[in-house]
């Protein structure tokens, strides 16, 4: 059990490599050479309570809530709220097609486990960059419970305006996705979608595993 006031922790990938158990961190994750960090922390792996921002050489984020039983994926409990400012979000998980993510993501629920959680999430994402287009203006919640999940989005870009509802279910052997989408316009080749411009709008309703 901790409880740390932390005024300024700095450390760098070396630092923490060197302490981490071998194998312990995944292989297409790469850390940060630099970190310093500022806030609190309260509590141990079963009931831990932070509010700490973390500046990194790839980007910041400040996480606030409570996690327990974390890890365990059928018994975690969590509330955060997570604050993302320029995270390079590509090479922190070695994606090529992913670059820079800024917004606030909040999320409250019971278990990491489609088959059993319980949970509802919301997010405002200012930024967000994919396959080198940098999308913006984008809005999401959804909950997830008792194997079945609702998903509400919209995104109102120069290049790409649309809303869209989604809900399915994790029961059978694929999760099944019923999808509403209504078009305003989406340009295709500044999305990098297509070699040629191509415009549409228009409604999309399907039915799909």
């Amino acid at each position: 059990y901790d409880d740390l006031n932390i005024n300024k922790f700095q450390s760098s990938k070396k630092d923490i490599l060197s302490f981490l158990p071998t194998n312990s961190l995944p292989s297409n994750i790469t850390l940060p050479e630099t970190l310093s960090a500022s806030g609190r922390i309260k509590g141990g792996m079963n009931n831990l309570y932070t509010d700490v921002a973390i500046n990194t050489s790839l980007g910041g984020a400040k996480i606030t809530g409570t996690l327990i039983n974390i890890t365990d994926k059928n018994k975690a409990r969590y509330d955060l709220a997570v604050n993302a400012r320029s995270l390079q979000l590509g090479m922190l998980m070695q994606n090529p097609k992913l670059g820079l993510f800024t917004g606030d993501i909040k999320i409250k629920g019971n278990g990491f486990n489609p088959q059993t959680a319980n949970a509802i999430f919301s997010g405002v994402i200012s930024t967000v960059t994919l396959n080198n287009y940098n999308y913006t203006n984008i809005k999401a919640n959804g909950s997830i419970a008792n194997k079945m999940y609702k998903i509400n989005a919209s995104i109102h870009d120069p290049n790409i305006d649309a809303v869209i509802a989604a809900n399915g279910e994790f029961a059978g052997k694929f999760p099944g996705v019923h999808i509403i989408a209504t078009i305003d316009s989406i340009k295709t080749l500044p999305l990098h979608l297509t070699p040629q411009p191509v415009t549409y709008h228009g409604q999309i309703d399907g039915d799909f595993t």
